[in-house]
């Protein structure tokens, strides 16, 4: 089992680790089924496992209550949607990797058992992508943020030095010691020195274009999106975004399938990456219906503040990082915006000034459109993997005990990612 920290550097904007790992607020289904969606994006949450059942702490609120009685719909997603089979309930597990067994012995050779091995399977590191993989992938999407940052503020460099040298074309034909020429060409040139001081700016602006776009062709960007492709090709890999708070109320999102909400105060986001992922989901059967009692179970606390967890996704590998991207984008927008008014010499306003613009507002789109859409990904191949099913009764607290432990054993090597769960002892109750 892995995971990836950053060392020992500072959480992204100081967002601590419990905070990236949120759970939603109650939330109400037919029949007033009580529902929470668990997303642990860090990898650090607790242990949780189909079949678990989790007990909820907040406090009684008003607002939570009302929300009962809400007129408007609201859909849940597919995932929310406990399934129902005749016959006995049973875990149903899907893998997205080619698999090998691999054989664990017991070591003490007084036990009766100590010759008796232990088969179970995982993901080929051969044959799916390895930590490494993931990790070029992860520093392939940060680094793509500056790279594209880079790129778009060339690009707005190039077009206002392209706008210039089309407007000195009639200046420079002018004959030279013409009083008018020079005070035209100062008009264009000066605003130019002031943008780019670095530059050698003189009336023939051919060579400073020359050198914008060697930097634009040696600039990274292509490799660090040729990588992103390479690994997202391999199998069992999903690259999303993540969304979040570092104080007071905050959504977080994970893999497109699901949201939570904590408290927070300061928005932050970012890329989660995760490494051969397995998705379990629970099937209710009839014995679920004719569970012992609550006494029998010696569960604590009353039946509508427990949640048992029905559905999970999780992972082998899960990666992690901060993403700029929008900060760059607010940066660049305020470039377009200073640029606009320091060249008005040679937009000379209206419609040439307003045709700049949305030229510079499509280029820097464009760029980061390329990376939004190399950031959500993936490559989930169903014929690599294999789908099992593990019987699972509730028939007794015997079975159920030894199916969750059969399930904690099975969940070694993986992280909990996304977590769905509901009040189904109250589910159970109103469906009989």
């Amino acid at each position: 089992m892995a995971i990836f920290l950053v060392g020992c550097a500072p959480m992204p904007l100081q967002v601590g680790l419990t905070e990236l790992g949120t759970v939603s607020n109650s939330e109400y289904g037919a029949y007033g089924t009580r529902l929470m969606r668990s997303i642990n994006i860090s990898g650090t949450g607790a242990e949780d496992v189909v079949g678990m059942v989790s007990y909820d702490l907040d406090k009684w609120s008003l607002s939570e209550q009302l929300r009962r009685l809400w007129p408007i719909r609201q859909d849940f997603p597919d995932i929310t949607s406990p399934r129902l089979i005749p016959g006995s309930s049973s875990i149903v597990e899907r893998e997205f990797c080619k698999t090998e067994k691999k054989d664990s012995e017991q070591k003490d050779s007084k036990q009766k058992d100590s010759k008796q091995k232990d088969s179970n399977t995982h993901c080929s590191d051969s044959s799916n992508a390895s930590l490494g993989d993931l990790t070029k992938l992860r520093d392939a999407l940060l680094a793509s943020q500056a790279q594209a940052d880079e790129v778009a503020r060339l690009k707005i460099k190039l077009a206002v030095l392209q706008l210039a040298q089309a407007s000195l074309k009639p200046v420079n034909a002018l004959k030279d010691g013409d009083p008018e020429k020079e005070e035209k060409l100062n008009r264009v040139l000066n605003p130019l020195r002031l943008l780019y001081p670095a530059d050698e700016i003189s009336k023939d602006l051919e060579p400073v274009i020359d050198s914008v776009k060697k930097e634009l062709k040696d600039n990274g960007l292509g490799d660090s999106l040729t990588a992103i492709r390479e690994v997202t090709q391999k199998a069992g890999v999903i690259v999303t975004r993540w969304t979040g708070r570092s104080q007071g109320a905050a959504n977080a999102q994970g893999a497109g399938m699901a949201s939570a909400a904590v408290a927070a105060s300061q928005g932050v986001n970012g890329y989660l990456i995760l490494g051969s992922p397995r998705i379990t989901s629970l099937q209710l059967g009839e014995d679920f219906f004719k569970r012992p009692k609550d006494l029998d179970l010696h569960i604590f606390g009353k039946s509508n503040r427990r949640y048992l967890t029905y559905y999970q996704l999780r992972a082998r590998y899960v990666l992690y990082a901060e993403n700029r991207a929008s900060e760059f984008s607010a940066s660049l927008q305020t470039n377009i915006s200073q640029t606009l008014e320091q060249i008005k010499a040679i937009t000379q306003g209206g419609k040439d000034e307003e045709a700049l613009k949305n030229l510079l507002n499509i280029e820097v789109n464009a760029v980061y459109a390329l990376v939004n859409s190399s950031a959500s990904s993936g490559t989930l191949d169903a014929a690599q993997g294999k789908a099992k099913r593990i019987d699972c009764k509730f028939s007794s607290v015997q079975e159920w005990s030894d199916c969750l432990k059969q399930e904690l054993v099975r969940s070694e090597g993986t992280l909990p990612v996304i977590s769905v769960r509901a009040t189904l002892e109250e589910f159970a109750r109103d469906s009989e």
